[in-house]
């Protein structure tokens, strides 16, 4: 709760901040680079979020947009997601084309955007007791945030993301990282931060 009160008030100064500043957002290219906290919204069965439970993990984003209009942009969503809780780890890689849609005001220095994508999403883990799994799979994504410039063609974001990836099949884990026929694959993360935007 202190995390999510901090970024809003943190959102509320940057408004404030952006409303007489002499710079603007990136309008024909952009590439951002952020983090923030994690969270597994479907835990499933046999996984990390199963042997860990609800867990703040971590998230790291990155993105890249082009502007062929200054509202529409096309690009690369990448994102790393790791958790590390008793013994048990967890790494996803994210990575797909996306379309971003963007709002602008106050003449180019504020904007709100929402991104979709679908692409290669990878899973791994490594459970104390059920040893490690990896498998790549096909993942969707959905973000949505507000950004503001903090100097010319150079801008902060606050950003929400969430990930869901349905593996398609259900099965349980042995003790060798093997699945059997009654383990539940579907897995959503969402994670919430801030980001550096860099840009022309």
């Amino acid at each position: 709760m202190k995390t999510i009160r901090l970024l809003l008030l943190c959102v509320l100064a940057g408004m404030a901040l952006s409303a007489n500043a002499q710079s603007y957002l990136p309008q024909k290219s952009a590439f951002a680079i952020g983090a923030g906290p994690m969270w597994g919204i479907v835990e499933g069965n046999g996984n990390y979020h199963d042997a860990v439970g609800s867990s703040t993990c971590g998230s790291l984003v990155m993105d890249y947009r082009y502007y062929a209009i200054p509202n529409i942009g096309l690009g690369v969503v990448y994102n790393h997601l790791w958790g590390n809780k008793d013994g048990n780890t967890l790494s996803c890689n994210y990575v797909a084309p996306a379309l971003t849609a963007r709002w602008l005001w106050a003449d180019g220095k504020q904007g709100f955007w929402m991104t979709a994508g679908a692409g290669y999403f990878g899973y791994k883990d490594e459970l104390r007791y059920d040893g490690a799994f990896k498998k790549g799979y096909l993942g969707g994504s959905f973000s949505f945030g507000y950004e503001f410039a903090i100097s010319n063609a150079v801008g902060l974001q606050f950003r929400a993301d969430c990930i869901a990836a349905d593996f398609k099949y259900t099965g349980h884990r042995s003790c060798c990282g093997n699945y059997h026929d009654d383990w539940d694959s579907s897995m959503s993360y969402f994670s919430i931060g801030a980001a550096l935007v860099f840009g022309k």
